[in-house]
């Protein structure tokens, strides 16, 4: 229900979530790869057709490691892609759950990020948080809004959240609150 920062090391010490450009450089490199390897395939099959010796055993090699950069690097690109997107923030909520001090907060402001995962769209949420201890404080969360958070989240809707009461940018909504 919330984000975290790309690609910072998390409390566990191991990579979060890989942003957007990471996916992106990813995937040239994996096109890259792949546009590599047809030409590669083209020109062993006219040298074969010329009668020419194979390639050196280096080179033969180094196109080996490239056909298995490739072959590895696709299913990580996507299951970076998948769980980058879908479960950042169910690791936040998770997390939050353990070490998140409780409030409540007023939505101040809902708009989509952009991404759509399953034909729902990831929307962020702009909160003005009121803490059961401490100040006020302006935060946002960011999750991928079903049709029913569409009828139950609207600005001015009151929900509740837990924060990390070291860093007020990590907020995970939790429900609807109480009416007063």
């Amino acid at each position: 229900m919330c984000s975290m920062a790309a690609e910072q090391l998390d409390s566990a010490g191991t990579l979060g979530p890989v942003s957007n450009t990471s996916l992106l450089t990813a995937a040239a490199l994996e096109v890259a790869g792949l546009i590599a390897i047809f030409f590669i395939r083209r020109r062993n099959i006219a040298r074969r057709e010329a009668g020419e010796p194979r390639p050196p055993v280096p080179a033969r090699i180094a196109t080996a490691l490239l056909l298995l950069a490739v072959v590895v690097g696709a299913p990580l690109v996507i299951g970076g892609a998948i769980y980058g997107k879908v479960y950042r923030s169910e690791i936040l909520a998770e997390e939050l759950r353990e070490i998140g001090a409780p409030g409540t907060a007023t939505i101040t402001a809902i708009g989509e990020t952009g991404t759509v995962i399953n034909r729902e769209p990831e929307v962020r949420v702009d909160l003005a948080v009121e803490p059961e201890e401490g100040g006020p404080f302006q935060s946002h969360a960011t999750w991928v809004f079903s049709v029913t958070d569409t009828q139950r989240y609207r600005e001015g809707t009151r929900v509740r959240v837990l924060y990390d009461p070291d860093d007020h940018t990590r907020v995970t909504v939790t429900g609807l609150a109480e009416p007063d």
